[in-house]
């Protein structure tokens, strides 16, 4: 990546995601998008009442590919954002509303940050330290993909045909 400034990548990890969403921030959330209310009814049928039995159990596209549900969002998060103390401050104060309003936990224990080649060790300590998250050179897979691409895409993704 060229240029004088660097980007941070902030992947988040939610603790007991599931157990702890506030189901009124959700449907208020699903109201202020503007759903309709017939389908915001029956999504929160289902996320406050099969989901806790351990009904739904998601889908899969492929064999090698992973399940998709409802919970296939919920635990992770992957943020982008200018690697300056600035704006890892704010994207820190945005996050602590976060889970004041919704009743997320984030875990920064398990939480980390990635940054582009050209943010200076100095910019990256402030950033994780203003943050409160470890930094990493490779996020592993995120959503069932991996997070770094090496040069050969095709044999990266031919799990997908």
């Amino acid at each position: 990546m060229c240029g004088a400034l660097g980007w941070t990548a902030l992947k988040l990890d939610m603790a007991k995601a599931y157990d702890r969403m506030e189901w009124g921030f959700l449907e208020g959330m699903l109201v202020a998008f503007g759903f309709d209310r017939a389908w915001i009814l029956l999504l929160m049928m289902c996320v406050t009442s099969a989901g806790a039995r351990g009904d739904i159990h998601g889908i899969r596209i492929t064999r090698a590919a992973p399940s998709v549900s409802h919970l296939f969002f919920a635990n992770d998060s992957l943020m982008f954002f200018r690697a300056t103390q600035f704006e890892a401050q704010r994207v820190k104060d945005c996050l602590e509303i976060y889970s004041a309003t919704s009743g997320q936990v984030i875990n920064y224990e398990k939480s980390s940050a990635m940054f582009s080649s050209n943010t200076d060790p100095t910019t990256r300590a402030l950033v994780t330290e203003c943050v409160g998250v470890r930094e990493t050179t490779d996020f592993g897979r995120y959503l069932g993909l991996p997070s770094a691409l090496g040069r050969n895409k095709s044999a990266t993704f031919r799990f997908i045909e």
